[in-house]
């Protein structure tokens, strides 16, 4: 447990130091503001010797998780990912069809 503790806070601050210039980082203040685009987002981890890119990873589960909607998908370190969905229902839905095993 460990483990994913450090991982949790090294994810928080690889997140402090991003730069973004096409979308640029909003620090959200207002609890249930953010709680309602937490609703929107997930960040995942690809558990592989192999490094995957972006394209990759976005076109595979865009078509695993058979969006219709748009998928956000950013990397942020070497096989770590940013997800942004368009409604709080289609993050739920990839979350409650999880694990996801993707080859």
């Amino acid at each position: 447990m460990a483990d994913i503790d450090q991982e949790v806070v090294q994810l928080i601050k690889q997140t402090e130091d991003l730069r973004w210039d096409v979308n640029p980082l909003v620090v959200i203040r207002d609890v249930e503001d953010a709680k309602s685009v937490a609703r929107m987002i997930l960040v995942g981890k690809i558990i592989s010797k192999r490094i995957v890119s972006l394209l990759v990873v976005h076109g595979t589960l865009e078509k695993a998780w058979d969006f219709e909607a748009n998928l956000e998908v950013q990397e942020l370190d070497t096989n770590i990912f940013f997800f942004g969905f368009s409604s709080s229902a289609a993050r739920n839905r990839v979350l409650e069809r999880r694990p996801w095993n993707v080859k």
